[in-house]
């Protein structure tokens, strides 16, 4: 899907840092912003990684700046604009990872069939 084609030309990864006992209610607000695309919990310097996506560089800076960073739970952001995606996987089929693809199509209680090769979406 081509974002910019929908109007969504500023792409931002916002890396946050939460108080950690706040957690559920920043998820919550998150959750309800409209212009987070996805929500990651990470290891290391980070708690959090957002992708944002928005209209114009002014709407991301005053999403970032005056919502996100504004949160009474967040104490550092840093922001990375995209400059440009490559391509996106929606997800990675467990065979198409060498060491998964030895062990065989099973995995647990789950069985994975691979429909066709046009899943991957060039942007």
């Amino acid at each position: 899907m081509d974002t910019t084609r929908l109007g969504l030309g500023v792409s931002a990864l916002v890396f946050c840092t939460i108080q950690p006992q706040s957690w559920s209610s920043f998820l919550q607000a998150i959750g309800d912003m409209p212009d987070v695309e996805s929500a990651m919990v990470m290891t290391g310097e980070h708690d959090v990684m957002l992708l944002v996506r928005s209209v114009d560089m002014e709407r991301m800076q005053s999403l970032v700046i005056g919502t996100i960073a504004d949160r009474p739970e967040v104490t550092k952001v840093e922001t990375a604009i995209v400059m440009g995606e490559v391509f996106r996987r929606p997800f990675v089929l467990p065979d198409e990872i060498p060491q998964r693809a030895a062990i065989g199509v099973d995995s647990g209680l789950m069985r994975f069939t691979r429909t066709d090769g046009s899943r991957g979406t060039r942007v």
